[in-house]
């Protein structure tokens, strides 16, 4: 028995009795903690929102362990102090809701609200999230988003930008003609960025051209 018991210790152990198991289970060690939710994916562009606006970031994670989260997780803001990124957001308590299973990989949304008496500027700011267990431990590594707080654009500016665009569009090298539709909506999702909306148009030309050769 106690053979049994020694060969048991020596396999949970590790053999060298420091608590490191082929489970990955490894209490208060940092590199384990950082395990438990491990980035996959984090979008590294800068993210604009108007005063009052709800951003939704998209994120892939993992639980790099073998062992699965527990209920009464959260994803939540680091306390920021007094800095300017912290005041340019609520704070964030996001209960997670879906089962995460031992070694696997999920997607999830992150809303960040920009707090609608928050400054527009040209300063970049960075908002930083992290996992919380039901103890009010953190673990993981930390997620860092991007933004930039903007002024909403009038309605007579965004089709004056619009209209500029699609009439000087030769001149804006683009792969190919967009209507004035098209150009439209587009900034509509760059939310009346001019270069942003050319990047995006030259995007989906591309894609658009890639798809137009797999069906040939």
């Amino acid at each position: 028995m106690k053979e049994f018991a020694s060969a048991f210790k020596n396999m949970f152990m590790g053999g060298n009795g420091q608590g490191q198991n082929q489970w990955k289970c490894g209490g208060g060690n940092s590199e384990w903690k950082n395990n438990r939710a491990l980035i996959v994916s984090v979008p590294t562009e800068t993210f604009t929102g108007n005063p009052g606006e709800t951003i939704m970031v998209e994120i892939i994670m993992k639980n790099n362990t073998h062992w699965p989260w527990k209920e009464g997780f959260s994803l939540q803001t680091l306390p920021q102090g007094n800095d300017a990124a912290g005041q340019q957001i609520e704070s964030l308590v996001l209960p997670i809701d879906f089962f995460v299973d031992k070694m696997s990989t999920f997607n999830m949304l992150i809303p960040m609200k920009i707090k609608s008496g928050a400054v527009a500027s040209d300063a970049e700011h960075v908002a930083k999230f992290t996992f919380i267990n039901r103890k009010g431990t953190p673990f993981g590594q930390v997620i860092d988003i991007k933004y930039k707080v903007v002024e909403p654009i009038n309605e007579v500016q965004f089709y004056q930008i619009a209209m500029t665009m699609f009439e000087t569009q030769e001149s804006l090298a683009l792969p190919k003609y967009a209507s004035f539709d098209q150009i439209v909506e587009v900034l509509k999702k760059t939310k009346g960025n001019q270069e942003k909306a050319i990047e995006l148009l030259k995007k989906e030309s591309k894609q658009e051209e890639q798809e137009n050769q797999m069906e040939i």
